[in-house]
């Protein structure tokens, strides 16, 4: 994945390597998907100018052509992202309280 003129003129940066390319993909909270037809997508919140773009060469740098190859980088994406989170979710609140009372 080479850095096009274009992209530099619009400020973005497109990742180069693996890691970057899912680092890139937690910042921008964007999660891998298959459809049943085969076809890769993202689903995100909000609007970004330059992620459509980039779509192809991202597919391109992960090599995601399965359900699987999604699944595995949508859960280090989520992972990464429950470690940033600064409140903890209701429900491992219950969880834990729950067990303490047996």
């Amino acid at each position: 994945m080479k850095l096009n003129s274009e992209h530099k003129e619009a400020g973005i940066s497109i990742p180069e390597e693996r890691s970057e390319i899912i680092r890139f993909l937690i910042e921008k909270k964007a999660y891998p998907r298959c459809s049943k037809t085969g076809k890769i997508f993202f689903l995100r919140r909000g609007r970004d100018d330059g992620f459509e773009e980039l779509k192809e060469r991202i597919i391109e740098g992960l090599g995601l052509k399965t359900e699987d190859d999604c699944k595995s980088v949508r859960e280090i994406i989520k992972a990464e992202l429950a470690k940033r989170r600064r409140t903890r979710p209701i429900k491992s609140g219950l969880k834990k309280r729950d067990q303490g009372r047996r």
